[in-house]
């Protein structure tokens, strides 16, 4: 088993928990088929002795990359007993409400874009949801012209005759 040559980060790693160690794990990447990545593990007495993984270091895409401080700060942040219970629920209960939050911010956003879009495509998108017929056109709309008399224009010729006699 490889181990960083960084004796430093090796100590802080200690000072977290003399029980963690890092080393670079080839049987992982063997049965992955990728190239060997540094693991930093815990000791589990109840599964044959074999260490268990909590944490890979890794860049973005699972390349190969050396152990550093930042990895270190991310299992110092992750361990639970440092923070009381108390302090976690009120951290998870004001990300929760600052995700709500923004979920709702971009739900109105979203409902505000598009019914700025085009009111004549809001009214079709109703139509077709309420079952309610066609929808307007988005073009302009003209009447058209009658040939001949219209019902108007007889009603009132009739009018006009009758009060003649």
């Amino acid at each position: 088993m490889d181990r960083p040559n960084k004796d430093s980060f090796m100590k802080d790693l200690k000072a977290i928990s003399p029980k963690l160690d890092c080393y670079l794990d080839y049987e992982r990447a063997k049965k992955l088929g990728t190239e060997p990545l540094y693991v930093i593990t815990y000791p589990n007495t109840a599964l044959n002795g074999e260490p268990i993984i909590i944490y890979v270091v890794h860049d973005g895409n699972f390349g190969h990359r050396y152990p550093n401080k930042d990895d270190l700060k991310k299992l110092y942040d992750s361990d639970t007993h440092r923070i009381p219970i108390e302090d976690q629920l009120r951290r998870s209960a004001y990300m929760m409400t600052k995700f709500q939050e923004e979920a709702d911010r971009k739900r109105y956003e979203e409902i505000r874009d598009r019914t700025k879009d085009n009111k004549y495509q809001l009214m079709n998108q109703y139509n077709k949801i309420v079952g309610s017929g066609k929808g307007a056109h988005h073009v302009r709309q003209i009447t058209p012209k009658t040939k001949g008399y219209t019902v108007k224009d007889l009603r009132k010729l009739n009018n006009a005759s009758n009060s003649k006699e």
